[in-house]
Order: C-alpha cells, then structure tokens, then sequence
C-alpha cells in the first residue's frame, strides 16, 4: 500500500514525541503544516516557552517530508476569530489535503497524527494499515456521549484517500469546539467507523517530560505527564462511551 501520513499542529514537544515514531522507515509520504512560532504555557508548572520553527528541526527527524510552515500572525490578522484553537486545527487539516492534492500522488491510506503524538504500538503499524478496509474511517477509540452531543478525539484518523478528502472538506471551516464538530460530522456523515485503539495507544508529548533523560521516556511515563499536565490546566469532565 501507499501511505501519506498528515502531521499538523504546533511544534511543541515534537523532537520527544518523533522519538516513538518507529514507522519513519516504512516508505509513508509525509506532509507537514506548523505554525512558524511555538508556544506553551502553564502557570500551574512553571512552564512558558516560545520559541521559533523552521524546516530543519523537523527535515532532521523526518527526511521524506513536505513541509509548510506558516506564519501565525498573518492568519490570526486575516481570519475572524484567529486565535480559535479549532479553527487553527482545521486550517492545518485543509493545508495538508492541499499539500496532497499538489503532489498529485495517489494513496491507498491517509493518516491524520498531531506533531506532538507519543505513539505506543502492540502490532506493526505497516500491519494495522494492512488489516483496514475503504470506506472506513479509523479512530483513535470510540466516539462519546458528552451532554447529549457527540465528542471525538483528535489524535489519530486514518481511512482510504477519498474518505479522508471528504472528511475534512465536510467540517466547518470555523467551529466552536473541535470534539463536538468532530463527532457531529462523523455522524452526520454515517461514516463506518473502527477503531485502533488498544493495538495503538498516543498521548501528547509534553513539555514537562524534557526534565527526563530521552532515554527514560516510554508511553507510560509520557501518558502520566499528560495527565498531570491536563489536572494543571483544563477540565475535561466526565463523558460516557457512545
């Protein structure tokens, strides 16, 4: 199969994150798009940290790489509501479809990953994407009833070329929260939908975990960071399985 893996969002912590990512060698088309600044903050630990990108830091890592790094400032000043975290996401989201589209390459798998994923594998990643079927889209884990709405994570989607296509083009442009229009859209859609989860377990890198020797990092410790990190910042509240 040919495979072109989507990777978006902030740099972050990517450089602890790509430290996991053991299918580098597995022949996948890679497309990037990054904002050219990046920022975390934490004032419950102490963290403030901004710094700029460039293409090397991620070329380095990932050789058969197309990148686009964009400048922050300029979408913030000519987008309503720039500083919409969501709509950032997806901007990045239609960036790579676009970034594809002019590769004029063809692909049995797309997978969508965040920058900062932490991957943990019980099978293969080349023998999970060869086990999938079309017209389907893969998750992360399952879809949740939160409030009577439907949420979605946003760590990992993979499906066929022209699911994937219509995925993204079939979310708003501007959203209010990134789960909820998510999962309204994968609803809405009727897509057949499985999941990867536990043969793949991801977590976001995080900041606190360049306190520890590379070598000490594993999934389970990056997983506790995580947590620790969400405990220190945002509420996520409680959600039942759909």
């Amino acid at each position: 199969m040919k495979i072109a893996v989507m990777v978006y969002g902030q740099y972050r912590d990517f450089e602890i994150a790509v430290k996991s990512w053991n299918f580098l060698d597995n022949g996948y088309d890679f497309y990037f798009s990054t904002w050219d600044k990046s920022k975390q903050f934490n004032s419950s630990l102490n963290i403030d940290k901004e710094f700029e990108v460039n293409e090397d830091m991620i070329r380095k890592h990932v050789s058969n790489s197309t990148i686009s790094i964009l400048d922050e400032s300029k979408y913030i000043e000519n987008t309503f509501d720039g500083e919409n975290r969501p709509n950032k996401m997806i901007h990045h989201w239609k960036n790579c479809l676009k970034l594809i589209e002019n590769s004029r390459k063809k692909y049995d798998r797309i997978l969508i990953i965040r920058i900062d994923s932490y991957f943990d594998f019980k099978i293969p990643l080349n023998e999970i994407i060869n086990n999938t079927k079309n017209e389907t889209l893969y998750l992360y884990n399952d879809l949740i009833i939160d409030n009577g709405k439907v949420w979605s994570q946003d760590l990992f989607f993979m499906g066929d070329q022209d699911l994937i296509f219509d995925f993204i083009r079939k979310i708003p442009d501007k959203i209010k929260d990134i789960h909820f229009d998510l999962g309204e859209t994968i609803i809405n859609n009727k897509y057949n939908i499985d999941f990867v989860e536990p043969k793949i377990r991801i977590c976001p890198a995080t900041p606190t975990l360049n306190s520890y020797d590379i070598k000490e990092v594993t999934y389970i410790l990056a997983h506790v960071e995580w947590i620790n990190w969400i405990k220190n910042g945002k509420d996520y509240g409680k959600r039942k399985l759909l």
